[in-house]
């Protein structure tokens, strides 16, 4: 039986095309449509797996950049399917490392310009964190874009695994605002890898080498007005390969 739209009904939809967007789901990896009407837009959430997204226009970057975002939690049949998924699938999901009963693995969206790092745990058989990182000037830098780690399974330094994993790549960078989880990740980092970091301007692309107060704070060395933390930061942190 054929359905005839009434013209209410198609001026209707056409004030939802007007705004539509498509977006790609970082969980499942398929597309979906978010809608503006009104000035307003639907909800980000993908209608073939429920994941909630936020974006920096949603939520502001600093939200984007939590990697212990306690509002975001996984249902346990959902990280088992997204073992299975990764598991069955050898050629878009590719094996890096094993540390303890953890797994590694990354893939890349050449067309998204994106590289995305899983981390399952092989005895429980679950995903426990996916970090998408964007690729930037030529691949060589790759800037963190809403890196998860399941509640259950943080403080076991998986989060500093999944950066020093994607310093195989390249550069890591983080976004100007950065919320307390990430500081705390990128103060980590600084104690514990003899990477090269430096604050970055993003409009004059100009470096300043980064160093730690007495409290293991990061700063500017030799400069105390510019601000790595807090709304007063126009930076983002560089951590290099080598």
């Amino acid at each position: 039986m054929k359905i005839i739209l009434t013209q209410r009904q198609i001026d209707w939809v056409k004030k939802f095309d007007e705004g539509a967007k498509s977006l790609k789901c970082r969980n499942c990896r398929k597309f979906f449509t978010q809608t503006t009407y009104k000035k307003k837009k639907s909800l980000p959430i993908c209608p073939h797996c429920g994941t909630h997204h936020q974006t920096k226009n949603d939520v502001g970057e600093a939200s984007v950049y939590d990697f212990n975002d306690p509002t975001q939690k996984v249902a346990k049949y959902k990280k088992k399917r997204d073992y299975k998924n990764l598991k069955k699938d050898e050629v878009t999901y590719q094996f890096i490392k094993r540390i303890g009963k953890f797994e590694f693995y990354y893939s890349i969206d050449e067309e998204e310009g994106e590289l995305l790092i899983s981390v399952i745990d092989a005895i429980e058989k679950v995903m426990v964190a996916k970090a998408p990182f964007v690729m930037k000037f030529g691949g060589i830098d790759f800037e963190a874009s809403a890196p998860y780690v399941d509640p259950e399974y943080r403080n076991m330094g998986i989060g500093t695994q999944i950066y020093k994993t994607a310093l195989d790549f390249g550069n890591v960078l983080s976004g100007t605002n950065k919320s307390q989880y990430a500081v705390g990740l990128w103060r980590k980092m600084y104690r514990e890898l003899t990477n090269k970091m430096v604050a970055v301007d993003p409009e004059t692309k100009k470096e300043y080498p980064v160093t730690s107060d007495e409290n293991g704070d990061l700063k500017i060395e030799g400069n105390d007005n510019i601000k790595i933390y807090g709304e007063d930061s126009k930076v983002y942190l560089k951590l290099y390969q080598n």
